[in-house]
């Protein structure tokens, strides 16, 4: 919004300030690739935890196989 210039109705675009345009979009990027990052964290750290489930899991069947 703060690129564009609108008519007097406050509807209609007229123009775009290309000049900031690069700014407002490197930012932009900036951010999302923060949240990827962010994202990417949470995901390994959630397939940590399914691993280390899984070797409790496989444990716990390996004792009782050994039960029997």
């Amino acid at each position: 919004p703060e690129l564009v210039t609108y008519e007097t109705n406050g509807q209609d675009a007229i123009s775009l300030d290309y000049d900031k345009l690069g700014a407002v979009t490197i930012e932009a990027i900036k951010e999302q690739q923060k949240e990827i990052e962010q994202l990417k964290e949470a995901l390994r750290a959630q397939e940590e935890k399914s691993q280390e489930k899984l070797r409790k899991q496989q444990k716990e069947i390996e004792l009782l196989k050994v039960g029997r």
